[in-house]
């Protein structure tokens, strides 16, 4: 069996000139043939959780 395309191991992200963390402690693996759903509100950390998986943040958006 292959391993994960994807790990995210307790991963927490904050925006440049902001308080508020966006994602909080996010821990996923993707395997090879899986489909991830994602769903929430405006404001739920969808984009920068496909953002982080991209690896465009932090190294293009800054943050922590």
């Amino acid at each position: 069996m292959d391993g994960p395309i994807a790990i995210l191991d307790k991963v927490s992200y904050i925006y440049p000139h902001s308080s508020d963390t966006v994602l909080r402690d996010i821990s996923l693996e993707i395997h090879k043939g899986e489909f991830l759903g994602l769903i929430g509100p405006t404001g739920a950390g969808k984009t920068t959780l496909c953002l982080a998986l991209n690896g465009i943040i932090p190294q293009f958006y800054g943050g922590r």
